[in-house]
């Protein structure tokens, strides 16, 4: 069973610009906050201003046009 978090959340844009400018779709790793060891979560360096760990195993499509996602053409 899937299970998708209410409201904003962070993620990691993984697909190549040309692919997102062609494309409807653009990959997507989320962001969590919690760190409990699991090795697909890979921690987000320090110097930036966002905390915690791009979920590899959550990858995901999705049409930022249409969820009017911040950065995103609307």
């Amino acid at each position: 069973m899937n299970h998708e978090p209410a409201g904003w959340h962070y993620g990691v844009v993984i697909s190549p610009f040309r692919m997102n400018s062609l494309a409807s779709l653009t990959l997507i790793a989320p962001v969590t906050s919690k760190d409990n060891g699991f090795p697909l979560h890979i921690p987000i360096a320090e110097d930036n201003p966002i905390y915690g760990f791009v979920q590899v195993e959550g990858i995901q499509s999705v049409d930022l046009a249409a969820r009017a996602a911040s950065g995103s053409p609307r």
